[in-house]
């Protein structure tokens, strides 16, 4: 993939190893991620941390996110993408 000046995504990241780590809710996601980091010097990155900071920032992302939690909802993918 290029981008308009002709830099391509892995010219510029080299080429990065990404997991994925999906589960429900107590899963054992943040765990089995911390074991990640610890043994393959992994960067997690969690979209609830994600989130919380959206939150926490006070922007009207965080005020519609937060809105929505409360509600008990899922934040779309418009918000997390």
């Amino acid at each position: 993939m290029n981008d308009a000046s002709g830099s391509s995504v892995k010219k510029i990241l080299g080429n990065p190893k990404i997991t994925f780590v999906l589960g429900g809710p107590a899963s054992g996601k943040g765990t089995q991620c911390a074991k990640l980091v610890e043994e393959f010097g992994y960067t997690h990155i969690s979209t609830g941390d994600l989130m919380r900071a959206e939150i926490a920032s006070g922007s009207a992302e965080g005020q519609e996110i937060k809105k929505i939690v409360a509600e008990g909802g899922l934040v779309p993918h418009e918000l997390t993408v």
